[in-house]
């Protein structure tokens, strides 16, 4: 599924014949004030061998658009002003032409996929604009659905096959119409807007028709989609909603889709052991819980667990185990026992196979469980406790900031926090843990003695400034990724890029442990004040 595009309908395609000047192998694109002044320009070679694309950034309303060709043969060229709008001004009449989609929503087979609003319209986009149309919630889409007004048209037109032969053909897009506008778990996207809600909304209804008639493909769907479709005004397939708008109800019933179960595995727990604690050790054998759930929307009569270890040495019995029934949505715990051999690395996890059979289309399902094997002991801290260290502005070797842990066995467990006593946005401040006046241009990198590397974060934060009192926690709700600007001075539990899970093993934690801190842009400083690792190892068994 791909989004249609969320700009208005104003690409203008333009045939240039004769030539306008002399001395250069390329097409420029320029931008007039009203008097004629040139006040911005493309000047990019076109001359076979590039993207045949240029652009640039229109710095204020109410200017004109020029494209001079110097030299070359005439070519069709398409002019959009992306999210803007042509106007007559004196002397000059804006014109305009069908057909704004473009890129990959225009390849035959993709699903071009156009917006209507689920609930609330959105307001004008700009001045001048109609405002957006409503929805039907909590009713249901109707023919008499407007799509959004932003919603990009067709058809898209098309001059030249891949290796540059001529090859005119007009490409009915978009395709089809679906919801934007509902809630989704973010706040930063409830509601969500756009062709870019409105395409995964129709890859959600694939996913459902496919989930219910096994085996089936793209054809398939698309057959479905087009017999279900709600046409909307014009009729027939049309520039704006194409084939129409997308209803999950009519195409399952169309489909024969059916209520599916899926059964999978939630995880293994260790609850009990040999010696009387819920840590499996080497040399022991342990009661483990393994969590079954049907997650389908369909009942399952009778499901069957098959378990089996794919780390040498330990053992699970029984192999084998009956579920039974289970209601859409419903868990049940099946116990194992695991036992492992004397000689096993404490620490190192156990690897299970599970697979998962039972009565629906979607089976067998197989799923790969870990199960921790140690017993981990107390936190400990373990900071930096050097001198404050400057960033090398635009270096990409960064600086490297040594921690060192003494005392420790394998690691079990890791966070990583940038400290500091008393935060704010000041980038001279020396309390914060890293000051730095525009975060996002900065990344970082942690590892361990035995030399295992993880991202913890990259190119995160926009414009704000400072880290201070940041814990990254693999158990954390945000991911530092989605951290805006408006979150600085940085602070909190923030989930890393990479898991920092993958530092436990069965290696001592001991030694020299390296965060890298590098400033990827020019123009902006900052200092490191104050870092730890907080390590949680396995005691001996």
């Amino acid at each position: 599924m791909t989004n249609g595009g969320d700009y208005p309908g104003t690409p203008t395609i333009l045939q240039w014949v004769n030539p306008l000047g002399a001395g250069k192998d390329d097409y420029d694109l320029y931008l007039l004030d009203a008097a004629g002044n040139i006040v911005g320009m493309s000047q990019d070679v076109q001359n076979g061998t590039q993207d045949p694309i240029e652009g640039l950034m229109v710095p204020s309303p109410d200017l004109r658009l020029a494209v001079v060709k110097y030299s070359g043969r005439g070519v069709y060229l398409q002019l959009s002003s992306l999210r803007a709008r042509y106007r007559d001004q004196p002397g000059l009449r804006a014109f305009s032409s069908r057909g704004m989609l473009r890129g990959h929503t225009a390849v035959p087979a993709a699903f071009s996929i156009a917006a209507a609003p689920a609930w609330y319209g959105m307001d004008s986009m700009l001045p001048g604009d109609p405002e957006g149309p409503t929805g039907p919630y909590p009713g249901v889409f109707t023919r008499r659905q407007v799509p959004e007004t932003f919603t990009s048209d067709g058809p898209r037109r098309v001059f030249f096959r891949p290796d540059g032969s001529r090859a005119p053909a007009v490409r009915n897009k978009p395709d089809f119409t679906a919801a934007d506008g509902g809630s989704t778990s973010l706040s930063a996207y409830s509601p969500f807007y756009g062709t870019s809600a409105a395409a995964p909304h129709a890859a959600a209804i694939a996913a459902l028709v496919l989930s219910g008639n096994p085996g089936k493909g793209a054809t398939f769907v698309r057959n479905a989609f087009a017999a279900t479709a709600l046409d909307l005004a014009p009729a027939g397939w049309d520039t704006r909603s194409g084939r129409g708008i997308l209803r999950a109800d009519l195409i399952l019933d169309s489909t024969g889709a059916t209520p599916q179960p899926y059964v999978t595995t939630g995880g293994a727990t260790v609850t009990a052991t040999s010696d009387g604690d819920a840590f499996l050790e080497p040399g022991e054998s342990g009661t483990v819980a393994v969590t079954v759930t049907n997650a389908g929307d369909g009942a399952v009569t009778s499901a069957t667990l098959a378990l089996r270890s794919t780390s040498p040495g330990a053992v699970v019995t029984p192999s084998t185990s009956s579920v039974g029934a289970l209601a859409a949505g419903q868990s049940a715990t099946v116990p194992v026992t695991v036992t492992l051999p004397s000689d096993w690395d404490n620490g190192t996890p156990v690897d299970l196979a599970a697979d998962l059979t039972f009565d629906g289309r979607l089976s067998p399902v197989t799923a790969t469980l870990t199960l921790p094997t140690g017993k981990p002991g107390p936190v400990r801290t373990f900071a930096y406790d050097g001198p404050a260290v400057p960033i090398p502005d635009g270096d990409p070797t960064g600086v490297d900031i040594p921690i060192t842990v003494t005392g420790m066995g394998s690691v079990d467990s890791l966070t990583l926090s940038i400290d500091g006593t008393a935060c704010s946005t000041d980038p001279s401040s020396t309390s914060v843990g890293i000051a730095h006046s525009w975060v996002n241009d900065l990344s970082a990198t942690l590892t361990s003695p035995s030399g295992h590397t993880a991202t913890v974060w990259s190119r995160s934060g926009s414009s704000g400034a400072n880290m201070c009192q940041v814990v990254f926690d693999d158990t954390a709700a945000r991911a530092f990724s989605s951290a805006g600007y408006r979150d600085a001075p940085y602070t909190g539990s923030w989930k890393p890029i990479d898991a920092l899970s993958g530092f436990r093993s069965s290696a001592s934690a001991n030694g020299t442990w390296i965060l890298r801190v590098i400033d990827n842009s020019f123009g902006d400083s900052g200092v490191v004040h104050a870092a730890s690792v907080h390590i949680q190892s396995l005691d001996a068994p």
